[in-house]
């Protein structure tokens, strides 16, 4: 009875610490899992993100000096879905490319569309838009073939500049700054249109009434974030978060939030 017991006992002692292998093995590799996209981190704990601050409704600067817009929730929204500590760096458009691929900042978020020549990886598309043309009222122009010769502000290497240069090849392209500069510059007439997002467009409209949009649409595109090419387990972090964030509320309240795809 004695021998038949500590068999039993023993049997049982085998079984937890196969049990307790298995469970450790099991947390093990999902710890590696994640330390797999944490290793290209610039820190384990935070997420570092490249942005502008001058593409409303996306980001912006509100009257108190901090930066705001639709880029801005969703990026506090994916640092907590992926466990991490938010931190943005604000940079001018042009350099938050160089700043990813330099490893300065983890990923860009300001409504990148996709250029393959921007040379990084793109994540999954978070919203559509379209690419327009923005004009005075006064100034008559009702059509893009109107632009042919005239003065045009575009962002350079934007994916608004590459359309407007192909639906205006005839266009006179320059960048006189960021868009509160260059819609500025339209309104004294030193341009006559800026090339810019759909969303854009409607939040520059709706604070100024002479201004007015085009009606053809240029082209239509994704928006996405971008992450250094070799990052694709960073990158497939991101795309997780982003599919859990746009099935959530917090999506639909931010679109209603910023008005993005609003009528």
């Amino acid at each position: 009875m004695k021998k038949h017991l500590l068999k039993v006992l023993t049997l049982l002692m085998a079984a937890a610490v196969l049990l307790c292998a298995c469970g450790d093995g099991k947390g093990a590799a999902d710890s590696g899992a994640q330390e797999s996209w944490q290793k290209q981190l610039i820190s384990k704990d935070k997420l570092v993100v490249g942005m502008c601050s001058d593409y409303p409704p996306y980001e912006s600067l509100n009257a108190s000096g901090e930066i705001e817009g639709f880029d801005v929730d969703m990026a506090k929204e994916l640092a907590e879905l992926m466990g991490l500590e938010l931190e943005i760096k604000q940079m001018e458009f042009s350099q938050i490319v160089t700043a990813v691929q330099m490893g300065q900042v983890d990923i860009g978020v300001s409504a990148f569309a996709y250029k393959a020549d921007r040379d990084v990886l793109f994540s999954d598309p978070y919203i559509e838009t379209d690419q327009v043309m923005v004009v005075t009222k006064n100034s008559g122009i009702t059509q893009l073939s109107q632009l042919a010769g005239k003065k045009i502000g575009a962002g350079t290497g934007t994916s608004c500049e590459e359309a407007a240069m192909k639906a205006v090849p005839e266009g006179v392209f320059s960048n006189p700054g960021d868009y509160n500069i260059m819609f500025a510059a339209l309104q004294s007439g030193a341009i006559d249109a800026v090339a810019c997002n759909d969303q854009v467009a409607k939040g520059y409209i709706s604070a100024n009434d002479d201004l007015a949009q085009i009606e053809e649409i240029m082209a239509t595109e994704g928006t996405h974030v971008i992450a250094m090419k070799g990052h694709d387990d960073l990158m497939g972090a991101v795309n997780e978060a982003i599919g859990k964030y746009m099935g959530s509320s917090a999506y639909t309240t931010a679109l209603e939030k910023w008005e993005i795809g609003q009528e």
